[in-house]
């Protein structure tokens, strides 16, 4: 009997090698597929490389992400598509362009010679995204941006600084319809493992977030006072109040600035109160 269960054990581990094994080649043959589609000159080409190389929800591939031979080959096709740094998404404009894909996933490659060309787009929320994980090399053309930029640059610089804040647990609540009612389930996050500031990197979008409360722009303000949740303390109760106050802009019937310091407040004060 013991000779039996050993012999089915070393068949199992040398069926689940030949498997690992297998997989492993067809990620390989993958891979040199869209390095070649990526390297071509023809646009159409280099789309079809761009979607062997992303999954569902538009991320690089695990197995792809810390590959140099992709991210060199990714940077390479978004230059020869958008050789100058420019808005690729302008307002008005429809679908998206394969420079703009490829654009949209050099947080995933950690190509930081994106930054400018991403700042450019940060208008759009895929680009915020990807700024994001770039993390601390990103920082300062974000706090340039949020103090010079247009309106939409400024908002798009404070969301993208707030999601460098924020946690990104394995999985978050999401709701799905069953039998014809939401259902709160738990869901594996997408964005589980991306870059979150620490440390000093925290303290110093923190600074630069809070040189931004006097801003006469509500609407700048807003996002800033939504970022700032993340690190807000009680040394931050004295404006926080004041703005919760005395802030007069509306926006659909509500005071969204206001509510926005009020959040900050209760979450200071549920600190405090854990601390007691």
């Amino acid at each position: 009997m013991k000779i039996k269960y050993v012999i089915t054990g070393i068949l199992t581990v040398f069926l689940f090698g030949l498997v690992a094994n297998a997989d492993s080649q067809e990620k390989e043959s993958v891979k040199v597929k869209a390095v070649a589609m990526l390297g071509s000159k023809n646009e159409d080409t280099i789309e079809k490389g761009f979607w062997l190389i992303v999954d569902s929800n538009m991320r690089v591939k695990a197995e792809y992400r810390n590959d140099a031979d992709i991210k060199k080959k990714v940077w390479e096709a978004f230059k020869f598509l958008s050789p100058n740094v420019g808005n690729l998404k302008p307002e008005s404009s429809e679908g998206t362009s394969s420079a703009e894909y490829l654009l949209k996933i050099m947080g995933d490659t950690r190509e930081t010679r994106g930054i400018p060309y991403l700042i450019a787009n940060i208008h759009v929320s895929a680009c915020q995204y990807s700024l994001s994980r770039l993390g601390a090399p990103a920082i300062a053309s974000l706090q340039e941006i949020l103090s010079s930029g247009s309106e939409l640059q400024k908002i798009g610089a404070a969301r993208t600084l707030a999601l460098m804040l924020e946690e990104k647990p394995k999985e978050i609540e999401i709701y799905n319809l069953v039998d014809g009612k939401f259902v709160k389930q738990l869901s594996s996050n997408p964005n589980y493992g991306d870059y979150t500031a620490t440390g000093k990197d925290r303290d110093k979008i923190k600074g630069v977030l809070r040189s931004q409360l006097g801003l006469k722009d509500s609407r700048v303000k807003e996002h800033v006072l939504r970022a700032l949740y993340y690190v807000v303390d009680e040394s931050d109760v004295g404006e926080l109040e004041r703005i919760a106050n005395t802030d007069s802009y509306q926006e659909g019937g509500g005071y969204p600035v206001r509510e926005a310091a009020k959040k900050s407040l209760d979450k200071i004060g549920t600190i405090k109160g854990q601390g007691k």
